[in-house]
């Protein structure tokens, strides 16, 4: 026999910051609970509730979610099987049925069909991790979104991050409230039922981390109807990020301007922003990059106006303080493959070539700022603010700043 304190289940048991609750459990004849540990009954919530803590220790399916008890039942079978403890890790209804979040692991107890599962609830962890990922988006996006909100199903809240046209209160609100009075107040008529819909068929505990959905829609802005791109973002733990921007321009113009565009082989129009807040968007619509590096990797390859960029030399600029090793090699191949899918989800992803290791952007096929300016002379607003974010671009920068007359 095997117990849970050994083997390959003590560095997790160890840590110092979890606390475990323990389930004694048979699923021999009818399932059953014999034990739940003091701590297991504070995770669910139970403490008062001593009536429904014997409901559960004769049902135990009362606390496990429906779609849990396939994988509980192939983690008993790898138990058995291979007779060590499995890890595990799912989730629990608590005495309110929310959803709580566990991980653990679970071994055999002293008789046939008997289990102990000892399992920590590991919302911190989850909080902490939504928290980042919230950090980092808020970071990348700030700059194509008109606005962006946070929504959290757990407390029925929203509260708005970032609005570009105006100051907002750093508060809470409820959800329902916020959702009802947008949608009637500045989403256009026509698309309010789909609004609606798109927020009751995304909004819900079941999504995962990084779990996307869009959806194009018009608003009223100061008595003009414009459209819309929004993106809902689960950052797990039952929160979500939503940002709003504007994905065209409103009624007919600029249409004369658009067919003058370079336009990639399926016909898009990709417009690159180097001057300001480095931005690219397809027929309008910002692509929001979820890897920085993707993102710096584009701006890169921007930079070199068409030229091949061996591997080796995107290295050094990307990863400035590390050598050319196959570590660093490897991660270059994967952010250039989170480049790739970020535009090919776009359908542009003919914009980037990559032969025998050399990339680059084909210059036929995009719009940019750095290249009108260097070919017609168009001078930006402020050659001074040219990709500010990345160090290397100071290169590039002194060369428009010598062109500009500012540096004389």
């Amino acid at each position: 026999m095997k117990m849970i304190s050994d083997r390959n289940a003590q560095l997790f048991l160890t840590h110092p910051r979890r606390r475990f609750g323990r389930i004694h459990f048979s699923v021999k004849g009818a399932p059953s609970i014999s034990e739940l540990s003091p701590e297991m009954v504070r995770m669910l919530g139970a403490e008062r509730d001593k009536t429904w803590l014997q409901a559960v220790m004769s049902d135990p399916r009362l606390i496990l979610p429906d779609e849990e008890e396939t994988h509980l039942a192939s983690c008993l079978h790898d138990v058995a099987l291979r007779d060590e403890p499995a890890l595990y890790s799912g989730s629990l209804l608590t005495v309110s049925r929310r959803p709580l979040p566990v991980f653990g692991a679970i071994d055999r107890s002293t008789g046939e069909g008997d289990y102990l599962a000892l399992l920590y609830d590991c919302r911190g962890d989850l909080e902490e991790r939504a928290d980042a990922l919230l950090a980092h988006y808020r970071k990348v996006w700030k700059d194509v979104c008109e606005w962006m909100a946070e929504l959290d199903l757990n407390t029925q809240a929203a509260r708005c991050l970032y609005a570009r046209r105006f100051a907002v209160p750093d508060m809470w609100v409820r959800l329902d409230d916020v959702l009802h009075l947008r949608i009637e107040r500045q989403v256009a008529a026509q698309d309010r039922e789909r609004v609606r819909h798109f927020f009751r068929q995304n909004l819900r505990r079941d999504n995962t981390t990084n779990d996307y959905a869009e959806i194009g829609f018009h608003m009223t802005d100061g008595g003009d109807t414009a459209a819309f791109r929004g993106i809902l973002i689960g950052l797990g733990s039952g929160r979500f990020l939503f940002c709003g921007m504007r994905s065209g321009q409103t009624e007919d113009t600029g249409r004369d301007a658009a067919q003058r565009k370079n336009r990639t082989s399926h016909g898009h129009i990709v417009d690159v922003t180097t001057f300001g807040a480095f931005s690219v968007s397809v027929d309008g619509v910002p692509i929001l990059f979820r890897h920085e590096k993707a993102r710096e990797l584009m701006a890169l390859l921007i930079d070199r106006r068409g030229g091949n960029a061996a591997a080796q030399s995107l290295i050094t600029f990307l990863w400035e303080n590390e050598a050319a090793t196959e570590r660093t090699y490897s991660r270059l191949r994967k952010v250039v493959m989170q480049l790739r899918d970020a535009l090919r989800a776009h359908d542009v992803g003919d914009i980037l070539e990559s032969v025998a290791g050399w990339r680059r952007i084909v210059p036929e096929k995009i719009n940019c700022d750095l290249y009108a300016y260097l070919d017609s002379g168009c001078r930006p607003a402020a050659p001074g603010t040219y990709l500010p974010e990345y160090s290397w671009s100071e290169y590039t920068h002194g060369e428009l700043i010598e062109e500009s007359g500012e540096g004389a």
